[in-house]
């Protein structure tokens, strides 16, 4: 099981030739684009701050489909990210490609979001934490007809009184339906006690 940026195919780009490279194209996205994208038989995929999760040729950058994650999902912002528009649901991890699907996570609420890789269309939707400041920041593993992502939080954002009760997990879900098999904590159950 392997999620480690690597492109094997790749032959062309190396120390020796990272001075040649010149643009090829540009797609503006709306906002920043911070998840490592994912490309795919001609197609490069990818979320933005902007709300969307794009597909873009990858030979020219024309958009093949665009989606926005609120009316996707149906999921309001948690407000779990502090430096977007409150209102904006949005993905900061890179979407993995599992046969015909793109799966990924959400910034806010914990979900993970499925849907097909030839149209955005949405296939499944599985939250993986009911903690209201509960995120999804780690870019996921696929292997083996399995999905494999943690959970993460944002309680840094509120106060003292608030903070500090989210436990943190790791998660196996079927690909093909979003079923959770297992969740592995990260630390005991602490009974929605703060932390001291």
């Amino acid at each position: 099981m392997l999620n480690r940026r690597f492109a094997d195919k790749e032959t062309m780009i190396s120390p020796e030739t990272a001075s040649r490279l010149r643009l090829k194209w540009k797609f503006n996205a709306g906002q920043d684009i911070s998840a490592t994208p994912a490309i795919f038989d001609g197609t490069v995929y990818f979320p933005s701050w902007d709300g969307y999760i794009y597909a873009v040729k990858a030979s020219n950058g024309g958009l093949v489909w665009k989606k926005k994650l609120q009316q996707l999902t149906g999921l309001n912002s948690t407000r779990a990210v502090s430096n977007i528009d409150p209102n904006i649901t949005v993905s900061r991890t890179t979407p993995v490609i599992a046969h015909n699907l793109l799966i990924f996570g959400m910034s806010g609420p914990a979900y993970v979001v499925a849907v097909k890789r030839s149209n955005g269309e949405l296939v499944w939707l599985t939250q993986l934490d009911k903690h209201p400041k509960a995120i999804i920041t780690m870019s996921g593993t696929y292997y083996n007809g399995h999905f494999y992502v943690g959970t993460s939080s944002s309680e840094v954002t509120v106060s003292i009184e608030q903070c500090c009760i989210f436990r943190g997990s790791f998660v196996k879900l079927n690909a093909r339906t979003g079923k959770i098999l297992w969740r592995t904590y990260m630390l005991p159950d602490n009974f929605g006690q703060r932390g001291e």
